[in-house]
């Protein structure tokens, strides 16, 4: 049976101030909607956005990311500046998915989470 996932939480560095950070936590609701919090705004969305959202999400295959690019809870330091972005997933299980940015050029899946968050509105 598939994991059912609870939230998601982002951030990146500002390319153009690497001590910014834009980030966006995704927490969904039992009814298939969500609540967006960007930069502190909160923003409620439907059904159909919601579920277009976990179905790309999904499409990454970022659980068969390799140990070697995963991280704990503890290791999310936004003042550790080798960390280009910073990605939790949590499930409804009480376990979580943990993906640090370090390597652009050799980190697998590093170019396409940045695409996928590009759109909506992390740059």
């Amino acid at each position: 049976m598939e994991k059912k996932i609870k939230s998601v939480t982002f951030w990146k560095r500002d390319p153009l101030d690497v001590s910014h950070l834009e980030t966006l936590t995704v927490l969904f609701r039992d009814d298939g909607t969500s609540v967006w919090t960007r930069e502190g705004k909160k923003e409620q969305k439907g059904k159909e956005e919601t579920a277009s959202f976990l179905l790309t999400l999904k499409a990454l295959s970022l659980e068969t990311a390799s140990e070697g690019y995963r991280a704990y809870l503890y290791e999310e330091d936004p003042g550790d500046y080798r960390l280009h972005f910073f990605l939790v997933l949590r499930y409804t299980d009480a376990t979580y998915l943990a993906l640090p940015g370090l390597n652009p050029n050799q980190q697998p899946k590093y170019k396409e989470i940045l695409r996928f968050f590009e759109g909506y509105g992390i740059r």
